[in-house]
């Protein structure tokens, strides 16, 4: 019977990240939302900020675990755990390394769910699918997380001084940017309805007070009715979203009426040779035009930025240098490329470390993993290039928050 069967959904935890609480889990609460709404006892356990003397885990029939490839050997250690503790409980694993290498990812778990879980999640609970790989489909209708299942107050987040709240008004994007991993059905983009998005605004509103709003979807700023629609709501929002530089020539003003203070947008690189070889389809003007097009209605503009993709050179680095001298972004987020499992990069690259936990982007004080080479850089220069970029960044927050 559903109601006397227990899963425990766990959160890895990242120790080595400045502040590991900083959010809730979100894949996981949309998870444990409709395992809830489906009848199934649960429990998500989030071990992100909390010493290891102090783990305790529950018991439960299934444990599920969402992987990343930089944590994952710490998740199949704190999986060992739990089988010791619990013989007979099945095991599940999730998220973007299972569903990047799921044949090596069954060697250690039960099963293992590809793409997004919800359906196949619950397929498994109900005995309909009991393969130990499972492949998810794409849901049509996103739930609005139930925030009762997390402990919220711990969670540390803020956005314009206020605590923060992450939204998925979509999922899916239509692009094909050669360092992104896109899960089974990626690529279609589903998006839920202004009416929907805006109930889940006032209920958090309603729960938590005066809160502001970071929407995570990959892709927020496409379809100009619907953020037309956004703003006619006029519901006070503060937010902020990613973007393409390559907008809409109204997306700026739709975007500020609607109430975004900040929009990321994934620049990359200033170079048009790199920019091509990553797939973004943008070119180093657009960018440039994309930043201060959204700065001219008051937007705050954030940057993100990889270095080392394959065609980098010394002198397409310094094209990106020279991108961020002109178009002065507000902020700049930059980090070395990390070629994951599953993302068109990992085989135009030579690995040189197959130690997953040397696959993380940024840690502590902005330490990051090298792992890799390319024809034209070896990895001793991309360490180089970072460090000097490093040196740049800086120099250039100091500059723009003094003008």
């Amino acid at each position: 019977m559903i109601e006397f069967t227990k899963i425990c959904l766990l959160k890895t935890p990242v120790p080595e990240l400045q502040d590991d609480r900083l959010d809730p889990p979100m894949g996981l609460l949309y998870l444990g939302t409709v395992l809830k709404r489906a009848g199934f006892q649960l429990e998500i356990l989030d071990l992100s900020g909390v010493p290891e003397e102090d783990w305790s885990f529950p018991v439960a029939d299934y444990y599920g675990f969402s992987t990343y490839t930089a944590s994952y050997n710490r998740t199949v250690r704190i999986k060992n755990r739990v089988k010791a503790l619990y013989p007979d409980v099945v095991t599940i694993a999730g998220g973007p390394h299972a569903s990047a290498l799921p044949l090596d990812v069954t060697d250690e778990f039960d099963h293992v769910i590809i793409g997004e879980g919800e359906t196949a999640l619950l397929e498994l609970m109900v005995g309909v699918n009991t393969e130990s790989i499972i492949r998810g489909r794409p849901m049509d209708i996103i739930p609005m997380p139930d925030y009762s299942l997390v402990d919220l107050p711990s969670y540390s987040r803020e956005y314009l001084g206020k605590p923060s709240f992450q939204i998925f008004t979509s999922r899916g994007c239509p692009h094909r940017c050669g360092f992104c991993s896109k899960l089974p059905g990626g690529h279609v983009v589903r998006r839920r309805t202004v009416s929907n998005v805006v109930d889940e605004i006032q209920a958090i509103r309603s729960s938590f007070g005066d809160v502001s709003f970071r929407f995570k979807d990959d892709l927020f700023a496409t379809n100009r009715q619907w953020l037309k629609r956004l703003g006619a709501k006029d519901v006070g929002l503060e937010y902020s979203c990613n973007v393409r530089a390559d907008y809409k020539e109204e997306i700026p003003a739709l975007l500020a009426a609607s109430g975004c203070k900040t929009a990321c947008i994934g620049i990359e690189s200033g170079s048009d040779k790199v920019l091509t070889s990553m797939g973004k389809g943008v070119t180093r003007r657009q960018n440039i035009d994309g930043i201060r097009g959204l700065q001219a209605v008051g937007i705050e503009v954030l940057a993100w930025i990889i270095i080392g993709y394959p065609g980098e050179t010394w002198q397409t680095f310094y094209e990106t240098i020279s991108l961020l001298n002109e178009a002065q972004p507000d902020i700049v987020r930059a980090y070395p490329l990390i070629p994951y499992p599953g993302t068109p990069v990992y085989d135009q690259v030579e690995i040189l470390d197959t130690d997953w936990d040397h696959y993380f982007y940024i840690h502590g004080n902005n330490e990051a993993g090298f792992v890799y080479q390319t024809p034209q850089l070896s990895r001793g220069e991309i360490m180089g290039m970072w460090a000097n970029l490093s040196r740049y960044l800086k120099k250039y927050r100091t500059r723009v928050e003094g003008s």
